[in-house]
């Protein structure tokens, strides 16, 4: 099907999800760049990661060829209205993803293995959590009121597609509502070393924002605070920092 017009209902749709905020009420969103949408399209329907997205249309440069015939409608727009909404300047075919709503967050629960929550706001420093979070064995983000949707354009390159296979928890909490207890962990400068911190099997770690950090929250709890000593600068990125704390908390 070709669209030729910026006034199509679709394309209005499509426009939207530029913002979390859109993703985040349609439960839709790209998923752009050849390799991840090439990946994405090799798995197999038993996939354990698939069961989670539904293909609701191909979108495409005009031109282009086809790559989920089978499996959805396809949509063809000249370049003017394709670059539009390609995001991130890919110039390659678009997966309109619908994905199966989030596991509301229980903190009553004792964590099962290695947890994190993280009020990232920052797609960029989102995903590039997920990508630190999915390569050392994290089992499980939770997201906060304040968090970028891990579908975020950004975010998912950033995650180089790692956001697809991370586990999510959600919680309308903002950061500090959230309750706190023996089985946090919180990555704050003013904590032990993280390469001296005797890490446990199964824990939450809280990454904090820039700036403020999450001491509103730690000071309860000194003896659960881990942090990473730099020298010459005061403190690292957030996500640098979080990535360097579960590549040592993955050792132990």
């Amino acid at each position: 099907m070709k669209i030729t017009s910026a006034q199509n209902a679709n394309f209005k749709v499509w426009k939207e999800l530029k913002s979390a905020k859109h993703i985040r009420e349609s439960g839709l969103f790209f998923l752009m760049g050849e390799k991840l949408v090439k990946e994405f399209l090799s798995w197999s329907k038993h996939h354990p990661a698939r069961k989670n997205f539904t293909i609701q249309a191909e979108v495409l440069p005009e031109g282009q060829e086809i790559l989920a015939a089978q499996e959805t409608n396809n949509y063809e727009l000249p370049p003017g209205l394709f670059k539009e909404i390609d995001f991130i300047g890919t110039g390659f075919n678009l997966l309109l993803l619908k994905f199966s709503p989030f596991e509301k967050a229980n903190f009553t629960l004792a964590p099962l293995g290695r947890e994190v929550i993280s009020p990232l706001g920052d797609p960029g420093n989102m995903g590039a959590l997920i990508r630190s979070a999915l390569a050392f064995g994290v089992k499980k983000i939770f997201l906060t009121k304040e968090s970028c949707h891990p579908f975020h354009p950004r975010a998912l390159k950033a995650s180089a597609g790692a956001s697809l296979l991370m586990p999510f928890a959600q919680t309308e909490k903002s950061f500090i509502e959230i309750p706190t207890g023996s089985q946090d962990l919180f990555l704050d400068q003013a904590g032990q070393p993280l390469e001296k911190f005797s890490w446990p099997k199964q824990a939450r770690l809280w990454v904090g924002e820039e700036g403020p950090g999450i001491s509103a929250v730690s000071q309860k709890f000194p003896s659960q605070i881990v942090s990473v000593k730099t020298e010459n600068v005061e403190s690292l990125n957030a996500t640098v920092a979080a990535s360097l704390a579960i590549y040592e908390w993955s050792k132990s």
